[in-house]
């Protein structure tokens, strides 16, 4: 029982990191087409640091 419980555990946090990391693809492709990558002018902050940030507390952010 208890190596079931592990494995849909792993399987969860696997899912979670492929969701962040396809949310960073997203994001970076986002900012590329409006023209704001790799610095974004009107905050005055690299895209990638915005993106990691935006990712970590919504990981749909750029769906």
């Amino acid at each position: 029982m208890k190596i079931i419980i592990l494995i849909n555990l792993l399987l969860a946090l696997t899912a979670c990191t492929n969701k962040h990391d396809v949310c960073i693809k997203k994001g970076i492709q986002y900012y590329k087409d409006i023209g704001s990558y790799p610095k974004l002018s009107s905050e005055d902050v690299y895209a990638d640091d915005k993106i990691k940030q935006t990712c970590s507390s919504n990981p749909n952010a750029f769906d």
